[in-house]
């Protein structure tokens, strides 16, 4: 029988089902004895589930409350729901789960309330199990995207309304002034302008109020003090006058604070538009993977379920799921998430993959290497998880400035107010003086001058490849003396090959027990010659490692033991019972081999540097020192530094010998480090700013750093120094713009030349000048 639509979500298909997503539902559906659910959707077409889809707990965290019985209630929403039997298969797949105390899915609004035994099950099983079947859990409602973005515009709405209406009984009222209105008039429409001024007041003007008075009681004076003081002071006044038959001035106030609360709304727009980029990666990792199994049968599986070694098929569409090598077929993939290209590499035998990334064209087989948090993809998410843009000193002082700033701005303004009553304006005049004082000097220009910059910084820095973990870092990168770079695997590809060796006992016992000790190694040198050779069967006694020049290790072979030594010249020499022979290697790496006491042979290797090396460098070299700190020998030190002039080098070195170098470098310099190796990682954390490559870096390498390359790329960290000239520049200007901007405006307003409401426009035009002028960021570097 031809089946001609997709069993679980109807759609048009040749097979039972018309992708893995939907067998995946069907098959956990009957499992968990809900199968009337096809009987409950009669007529509606079911939507289709993305094999693809992940849930990321770290996002729901906030959506849980824990209970007085020590249950935990959270509240999500659920999507891609078309009907009440999607709600009824929610509600009853998520009973099913065991330590589920009670479920509510609402039809209308999607919202899901659960409670449920931590100890009986977790939050992730939940959200999975929702997931599969084709309900993908977010953790705010998908028609609002931010509460606290849409609270403020709320705010600016309702103030906007009010102040437009109130502006025309305003009109009324200034021109009634010059042509005699008769008092009946005029009161009626100063109650009219206090009705429409005091929801402003109370609901657009609330969060100023609130945040003044939680500052007092703790002894600080924030930006809101000036707004609420400003505007609070123009209402009463207002008030009172309507009783003593004066000029009201509600206009002031409401327009005051709507115009001030537009300027909240356009900077928190520009601060989550900034930080959108780092968000995006967590849509890429992919849920599911094609596992061949015995008899060549190929299972979807949770991409939890893939283990290293295990060989996967990605078809067209498909995300990679995890690190690996193609092992047969050929296929065009996507990896603009990686690298920005949008042409898509074509991929063939041996070539690498990376999770997350999209096989756009043909099918291939891949072997998986790196799985879990081990794949580029999880270690890049890990550093922005564990990240936390700190603020920079600049920030600080900034924070300093206004600080003081606002206690001197509410003496200026009283001030204002007595030396008007002292040269005889009156009341009104000197109060508007005053308020005029507060509203201008209302530090908003000052107080987004540096963070926003440094948030539109770190967004540019996701785009063009870099993760920047610390806010200190561009401040600086402007001012770098000095560049410390490691050699394998950061100038240079890190693919070394064996270019030449030598045995001196049997060649394939040389090779084979060379293999089987370095095999237990993680260095670059180590993985190349223990591939290059079969290791020999045997059993491991005992093992050591020396970062940066060797291992030891006793290796049981048929009964017999070997104790073997393969490293570094200096190594290996306190290994051998006779003196070695030092070779000169002519630019090459040297490995020796000592096998129970004696010299057993070499493997001389190289690894050329990157295609791109030698035009970065070249560059780095017309503004900075440059020096290459690596643990290889003087003469392959020697032969890179011929191909990059004015570059001098330090052979030989050790994790603690790069400190110590790095340490008397700054003593009167700043210092960046890049490298990516464990070997580099102290390195790292001891240069003021330490640049991880992180496509291939270690998780300690990573994990030091300020810096996180995504790409192993120099031409990612030359782009990030022009970046952050650009975005200190920046800083600067916004910060002369304010300072500035408040020395001009401050006294004008005190001596009476600009008006409440003139000077509540200025204020917004400010800060808006320095929203526009942060944006600029974004097409820098």
């Amino acid at each position: 029988m031809t089946i001609s639509v997709c069993r679980h979500c109807g759609a048009a298909s040749e097979e039972e089902f018309c992708c893995d997503g939907c067998r995946t539902a069907w098959d956990m559906i009957h499992s968990l004895g809900l199968g009337s659910y096809y009987e409950r959707k009669v007529g509606v077409v079911t939507a289709k589930v993305d094999p693809n889809v992940f849930v990321v707990e770290e996002l729901f965290k906030d959506c849980v409350t824990e209970n007085p019985s020590g249950t935990y209630s959270v509240v999500f929403f659920i999507t891609s729901v078309r009907c009440a039997a999607c709600v009824w298969l929610v509600e009853n797949i998520i009973k099913k789960q065991s330590g589920v105390l009670s479920v509510r899915v609402n039809y209308a609004t999607y919202r899901t309330v659960l409670e449920y035994d931590p100890a009986k099950v977790d939050l992730k099983t939940i959200l999975l199990a929702v997931a599969k079947a084709g309900y993908p859990p977010v953790a705010t409602n998908p028609a609002v995207s931010n509460k606290e973005k849409k609270d403020i515009f709320m705010r600016f709405a309702v103030g906007a309304f009010f102040t437009m209406q109130l502006m025309m009984y305003s009109f009324a009222l200034y021109a009634g002034y010059f042509n005699d209105m008769p008092q009946t008039t005029k009161s009626v429409f100063q109650v009219i302008s206090w009705v429409l001024a005091t929801p402003v007041l109370i609901y657009t003007g609330k969060p100023f109020f609130l945040n003044s008075v939680k500052n007092l009681r703790s002894f600080h004076a924030s930006m809101d003090l000036l707004v609420a003081l400003g505007s609070g002071s123009a209402y009463i006044y207002s008030v009172a006058a309507i009783f003593l038959q004066r000029e009201i001035y509600f206009d002031t106030s409401a327009t005051i604070i709507t115009l001030i609360t537009f300027g909240r709304y356009l900077d928190i727009a520009a601060r989550h538009k900034a930080k959108s980029g780092l968000l995006s990666l967590f849509s890429l990792i992919p849920m599911f993977a094609r596992l061949k199994g015995e008899g060549d049968v190929y299972a979807v599986v949770p991409v939890g379920q893939v283990k290293e070694g295990d060989t996967l098929r990605v078809s067209a569409g498909d995300r990679v799921p995890v690190d690996g090598v193609v092992i047969s077929g050929n296929a065009a993939v996507d990896e603009s998430m990686l690298t920005g290209e949008a042409i898509a590499v074509g991929k063939a035998e041996g070539d690498t993959l990376y999770a997350g990334t999209v096989n756009t064209d043909g099918v291939i087989e891949m072997r998986a290497v790196s799985v879990g948090k081990t794949t580029v993809l999880s270690k890049i998410i890990a550093a922005i998880e564990a990240s936390d843009i700190s603020k920079t000193r600049i920030i600080n002082i900034v924070d300093r400035v206004s600080g003081i700033f606002i206690p001197i701005v509410l003496l200026i303004a009283l001030l204002t107010f007595a030396v008007h009553l002292y040269l005889g304006s009156g009341v009104y005049e000197a109060l508007m003086n005053s308020v005029a004082v507060l509203v201008i000097a209302c530090p908003c220009a000052l107080g987004v001058a540096a963070p926003l910059s440094v948030n539109e910084a770190s967004s540019r820095a996701v785009s063009i490849g870099a993760l920047v973990k610390n806010g200190d870092a561009f401040e600086l990168l402007s001012k770098l003396d000095m560049v410390c770079l490691d050699k394998t695997g950061t100038l240079t590809g890190g693919k070394p090959k064996i270019e030449e060796y030598k045995s001196y006992i049997d060649e394939k016992k040389f090779l084979s027990l060379s293999a089987a000790a370095e095999s237990y190694s993680n260095h670059l040198l180590a993985k190349t010659i223990s591939t290059f050779a079969a290791p020999i069967k045997h059993k491991l006694i005992s093992f050591t490692e020396k970062q940066g020049k060797g291992i030891s290790a006793t290796l049981e072979v048929d009964g017999e033991s070997y104790d073997l030594a393969v490293g570094r010249f200096d190594y290996v020499k306190d290994f051998c019972k006779r003196p070695m022979e030092k070779l000169e290697s002519r630019g090459k790496t040297e490995v020796y081999t000592v096998i129970s006491g004696e010299c057993a042979g070499y493997f001389l290797l190289t690894d050329p540097l990157r295609p791109e090396a030698e035009e970065v460098i070249k560059s780095l070299r017309r503004r900075y020192r440059v020096e290459l700190l690596s643990g290889d020998n003087e003469g392959v030190l020697s032969s890179i530094a011929e191909k990059l002039p004015g570059v001098t080098y330090k052979a030989g070195l050790s994790p603690f010998d790069k400190i110590e170098a790095i340490r008397d470098y700054q003593k009167d310099k700043v210092v960046a480090m890049v490298g990516d190796g464990i070997n580099d990682a102290l390195a790292l954390k001891e240069a003021a700013i330490g640049v991880a490559m992180g496509q291939k870096a270690s998780d300690i390498a990573v994990e030091s750093a300020d810096i996180v390359l995504v790409r192993t790329d120099l031409r990612i960290f030359e782009r990030l120094i022009n970046l952050s000239g650009k975005t200190v520049k920046t800083i600067r200007q916004n910060l002369a713009w304010a300072f500035s901007y408040n020395l001009v405006a401050i006294p004008m307003a005190a001596i009476g030349v600009l008006h409440p409401i003139v000077s509540a426009i200025s204020m917004i035009t400010s800060s808006l000048i320095v929203v526009i002028n942060s944006g600029r960021i974004r097409r820098a570097a």
